[in-house]
């Protein structure tokens, strides 16, 4: 489904008697862009990272059991969706709190590339539910939050507040890009509005 790659940029090479970190995020990126989102996470948010590649949209209840058993990521881990990515400095803490979409007409969205934090032992609890078996990716991180989390889900959205800016096209303009790294805290895209902010991002972002 997936090839898996361990960010190792994270200062220098570990020798043979030093013991890489766990990743606490899971950082899920499409074929050809993992260069770009690995070098802005590390830019502002220099945490262990294992980085997932992907060639379409996943589901949860496949990708998640593989990520419980893997000894490379923390029990506590924050699973970072497809063309999600900070465009200031952040902090773990900031991306731990249970997130919302709220599009245009006030629909509440629980799985629209926002970052959501598991924890293992929660997980093998939930996966284990065959009441969940049949749940969709939207139904199945609202259900999650609504079980596990430890505060409160926070509204976002591209169309109030600063935390966030929505790139859907392949032709967003540069003033809107401009605004969006002065004034947002994080940058969501679908794969063409991925396209046309990358080469702002690396010159602006990356420089």
């Amino acid at each position: 489904m997936s090839k898996t790659k361990n960010n190792e940029s994270l200062g220098h090479a570990p020798d043979k008697q030093e013991q890489v970190a766990q990743a606490c995020i899971v950082l899920l990126v499409y074929k050809d862009t993992e260069s770009t989102m690995q070098k802005i996470w590390e830019k502002y948010c220099n945490q262990p990272t294992k980085t997932v590649v992907i060639e379409d949209e996943i589901e949860l209840k496949t990708l998640l059991p593989e990520l419980v058993a893997d000894k490379e990521v923390a029990d506590n881990f924050i699973l970072v969706l497809p063309n999600f990515f900070p465009c200031s400095q952040t902090d773990i803490e900031e991306i731990k709190t249970p997130l919302f979409y709220v599009d245009k007409q006030g629909n509440e969205h629980f799985y629209y590339r926002l970052p959501i934090f598991f924890k293992k032992e929660n997980l093998v609890e939930f996966l284990a539910d065959d009441a969940n078996d049949s749940l969709d990716n939207e139904a199945f991180v609202q259900k999650y939050i609504k079980n596990f989390a430890e505060r409160r889900a926070l509204a976002v959205s591209h169309n109030f507040g600063n935390f966030l800016f929505y790139a859907r096209t392949a032709n967003c303009c540069e003033h809107k890009q401009i605004e969006a790294l002065l004034r947002k805290k994080f940058i969501i895209s679908t794969k063409e509005g991925f396209k046309s902010l990358e080469p702002f991002i690396i010159k602006n972002i990356l420089k």
